[in-house]
């Protein structure tokens, strides 16, 4: 079931508005356009816990008088790696808009307890999480061989995972980053960047806390421009 959230729908709003301006105001120009295509690799961290999901069970089990103990399931995402690849359109030569999708195979980490019993589980689950996202990029004043950026943008996170069946979250996400390009050829170009995605913590059959978390990604790779 798809949740919407004020919190983070507003900055994907103002994000894609800024995006939508500069384009417009660029393509008025006669600017040469220039395509990039772009591929990278990195370790994905998530700050806080994913979901909460009650669980009842009984003990002893049947006919011997059950006793229904409801345990609390907490799930949290491992550090884990990230694919990301995209296209940037250069509208000048300090202004870009970016295009992107990126990928993350992670598991989902699930222990349960009862307070005053000896109850308890653990389990993992695969936990799959996709972004696609539109982006805004800037460079700034070039150190030595390097170009700097930053970066701003908003989109969609979706999540699969067989643990309590779907997974209901918000789906808009906001990034901001920067990193640097280190040109080694005409073409080709060396990346590194950091970038912060800011969403909704999805939930397990609708239960659990609501509110932000950070995807924090470290990603380095090439480019290609055209």
């Amino acid at each position: 079931m798809i949740r919407f959230s004020r919190s983070i729908v507003t900055p994907c709003a103002v994000v894609l508005f800024l995006m939508a301006g500069a384009a417009k105001r660029v393509a008025a120009q006669d600017v040469l356009h220039r395509v990039e295509v772009f591929a990278e690799g990195g370790v994905s961290m998530t700050n806080q816990v994913t979901l909460v999901e009650p669980v009842a069970i009984t003990i002893p089990p049947p006919p011997s008088f059950p006793q229904v103990v409801v345990l609390t399931a907490r799930g949290s995402l491992r550090t884990t790696s990230r694919l990301f690849a995209g296209v940037r359109l250069w509208l000048d030569g300090s202004q870009a808009i970016e295009a992107s999708y990126s990928y993350s195979p992670s598991d989902l980490l699930v222990s349960g307890s009862a307070a005053g019993t000896p109850v308890g589980f653990t389990s993992t689950s695969p936990l799959r999480a996709s972004f696609f996202a539109g982006n805004y990029v800037h460079t700034l004043p070039r150190v030595a061989q390097l170009h700097p950026f930053l970066t701003a943008g908003a989109g969609v996170v979706w999540f699969y995972s067989n643990f309590a069946g779907a997974i209901s979250h918000d789906p808009f996400a906001a990034n901001l980053g920067g990193g640097f390009d280190l040109p080694v050829s005409h073409h080709w170009i060396v990346r590194a960047e950091y970038r912060d995605w800011i969403f909704e913590m999805p939930q397990a059959r609708q239960q659990g806390p609501s509110g932000l978390t950070h995807n924090s990604v470290a990603s380095a790779g090439i480019a290609f421009r055209f």
